[in-house]
């Protein structure tokens, strides 16, 4: 199974050393590119080491935004 994720699980599951239970319970993750940006792109440029952990992970994939993604981000 594949799930969606946002930045949140990632970067505490990361600094936890705990990204490992995602693969477990869903074998794959996608994240929207505005994720893969906010939390490995400017991660790496911050120094965090948990932005470097999660780029070198391949069941981690970055997709393309939905168009719609505005407007779904207001509904919740």
């Amino acid at each position: 199974m594949t799930a969606v994720s946002n930045a949140g699980p990632l970067i505490h599951l990361a600094q936890i050393k705990k990204l490992n239970l995602l693969k477990e319970i869903f074998k794959e993750i996608t994240i929207p590119r505005t994720v893969k940006v906010e939390v490995i792109d400017k991660g790496k440029e911050m120094g965090k080491p948990d932005a470097f952990l999660i780029d070198g992970i391949d069941w981690i994939k970055a997709m393309d935004d939905p168009d719609n993604a505005d407007k779904l981000a207001e509904k919740v």
